[in-house]
């Protein structure tokens, strides 16, 4: 997930934000970006460079590993040598299901795997803090779970940060996703899917769905959802039958607000 932030500007087609636009310190514009440049039949793949659907546990955190697919990412090597994972982190304190904010940074040792002190419940976002001489990770890096190796965040070569269509807000916090934006060429048609995960029921399910075809396509889509602490977002692309060709390359992205839970604001009230 890229996150480009800055100050609160306004909402289209909510007017009493575009009064106040710029006003308001506990309300930030933000854009997750996903990117996909390969596809695999009957997989319904998050917008992200592993040919692998989004996996998430229930309201627990999962003991994770870090990988590269190049020796050169590794504390003196000439890539990527130290990574700051951030995510959120389930607690439960007096019985309240609590998703804490998290980072920490690891270093890399190459094509081993290397552990991650902190047990995630969800990982939002990868960023190459410091590299050797080429400045770049020279290897796609996969966070994986421990156990089953199943990955739950990546970041593609030569690029120092995670693009991965995943929005999960924190405690007393929510977030106002009002459009995706798909780019990309492809020659396979697909459909287009933003699923949500909802804690408080158990139930996973897909709000909205589209179709696009073939031979590359600039399109907007209008979304109006809020996600709440203890929900999860994410954008995924299915094959619509086989994978044809060689250029099957799709971006995403999620125009969102992020905002406090005490604010009072229409959009989200």
């Amino acid at each position: 997930m890229s996150h480009r932030q800055q100050k609160f500007s306004h909402i289209h087609n909510e007017p009493v934000l575009d009064l106040i636009q710029g006003t308001r310190s506990d309300m930030t514009n933000n854009t997750v970006e996903g990117v996909s440049k390969s596809l695999s039949a009957s997989v319904n793949k998050v917008l992200w460079n592993e040919n692998s659907p989004f996996h998430y546990v229930l309201n627990a955190n999962m003991l994770l590993n870090i990988v590269s697919s190049h020796a050169n990412d590794n504390a003196s090597g000439a890539g990527a040598r130290t990574v700051l994972i951030t995510g959120l982190v389930y607690s439960n304190p007096s019985s309240v299901n609590t998703y804490t904010t998290t980072s920490i940074t690891v270093t890399l040792n190459g094509t081993t795997q290397v552990q991650v002190a902190t047990a995630f419940y969800r990982v939002l976002s990868l960023k190459v803090l410091t590299t050797g001489s080429h400045l770049l990770n020279k290897g796609n890096l996969k966070v994986l779970v421990r156990t089953t190796a199943t990955v739950v965040s990546c970041m593609e070569a030569d690029s120092n940060i995670s693009n991965q269509c995943i929005v999960s807000p924190p405690t007393n916090s929510d977030t106002l996703i009002e459009k995706l934006h798909i780019s990309g060429h492809f020659d396979t048609e697909c459909e287009i899917h933003v699923n949500k995960l909802q804690e408080s029921v158990g139930i996973q399910h897909t709000p909205y769905k589209f179709f696009i075809g073939s031979n590359g396509s600039n399109i907007s889509f209008p979304i109006r959802m809020k996600v709440e602490a203890g929900e999860t977002v994410w954008v995924s692309v299915l094959p619509i039958g086989s994978v044809i060709g060689t250029h099957n390359h799709i971006c995403g992205l999620l125009e969102c607000t992020d905002r406090s839970v005490n604010s009072i604001v229409p959009s989200f009230n």
